[in-house]
């Protein structure tokens, strides 16, 4: 038999919830699509109506990306880190720092640290993680980030995108802990596997989560290039 193929996306109490590439995703919900650091994003991506980016590295915060996806209704949110790379799109876009609570529409987020304690990759108060309410779940994109004191600090969260690359982020082992301190439903792993040097498995975070927590390992919607 061969090799079974991976779903690109699921559906989470409505909420359709689609991996892009590296740390980007793509959340659906009555007809209103949230992109969170979309570095790459399909032909026939549809128009966000929020999109929100963690830091300025090239691989979150892509000015082409977003011009393909921007529309004249659409809202940004974005970390300060980004204010240079997104001039273009200013009037859209509110940049903010960790521990903000922007709201944009229908939306109303939570921002949290994230950042690399001992690598000089993401420096303290750089880049952010978001918690993103969604029919009444929690979604939390912990950016690029090493497993971090401010992690204990969440609650409720439903799914969380973890990144276990190693090297600028944390690894699985790493993952594994953020997770079973954070304790969401669903943990969905991202930033791995895109470049040589943040090469992971994301079976081996399975075996590591607490009872009760679901690993959901997703396909790439597109190919990184």
């Amino acid at each position: 038999m061969g090799k079974r193929s991976m779903p690109n996306s699921f559906d989470y109490f409505g909420v359709k919830v689609t991996w892009l590439c590296q740390s980007g995703f793509l959340l659906q919900f009555k007809e209103k699509n949230v992109y969170i650091d979309p570095y790459k994003a399909p032909e026939d991506a549809p128009t966000a109506d929020l999109i929100i980016i963690t830091h300025e590295h090239y691989d979150h915060c892509d000015p082409t990306t977003i011009g393909r996806i921007v529309g004249p209704e659409t809202r940004i949110v974005a970390s300060h880190s980004c204010q240079r790379k997104l001039s273009m799109f200013s009037q859209l876009t509110s940049f903010v720092h960790p521990g903000d609570y922007p709201s944009s529409k229908y939306f109303y987020l939570k921002t949290i640290a994230a950042y690399n304690p001992s690598k000089p990759f993401h420096p303290r108060g750089n880049g952010m993680g978001v918690v993103i309410p969604i029919n009444n779940r929690n979604f939390y994109h912990a950016g690029d980030t090493d497993f971090i004191p401010e992690m204990g600090w969440l609650k409720d969260i439903d799914v969380a995108f973890l990144p276990i690359g190693g090297k600028f982020t944390m690894d699985v082992e790493a993952a594994a802990k953020a997770a079973n301190t954070i304790k969401p439903k669903v943990v969905v792993p991202m930033h791995y596997n895109s470049k040589d040097d943040i090469k992971a498995d994301p079976e081996q975070l399975r075996p590591k989560l607490a009872d009760g927590i679901k690993l959901e390992v997703l396909e790439p919607a597109v190919a990184e290039i």
